[in-house]
């Protein structure tokens, strides 16, 4: 009898271990959902970003190129123009750092 005792007590804590578990997979399951959903919603706003950022660029380089101002008879000086459009064009902004910058919160176990 002691021992029937003694192999429902191992059964039951194997029992919960088993069900302790299955929680901490479902749970990491669903985190990775959501950090999934979180990398494809911050993919979508950085291409966002990426084509408001070349339409600014080409908007600004025609401006100037528009403007008396700006109009240059170096050729240097064009270069360096472009370069400076296209630096801001591919400038990623700090709130898609901050996106990117997810942790998701812990629970003890």
């Amino acid at each position: 009898m002691n021992c029937d005792i003694d192999g429902d007590m191992e059964n039951q804590v194997e029992v919960e271990e088993k069900t302790r578990l299955i929680n901490q997979v479902l749970e990491l399951q669903h985190t990775l959902e959501d950090l999934s959903a979180r990398v494809d919603a911050v993919k979508e706003e950085n291409l966002k970003l990426k084509s408001e950022n070349q339409v600014l660029g080409q908007y600004i380089e025609n401006l100037m190129s528009a403007s008396s101002v700006f109009q240059t008879t170096d050729t240097k000086s064009k270069r360096k123009v472009t370069a400076a459009c296209t630096a801001l064009s591919e400038d990623i902004s700090p709130s898609l750092r901050d996106a990117l910058d997810y942790r998701p919160t812990s629970t003890a176990g």
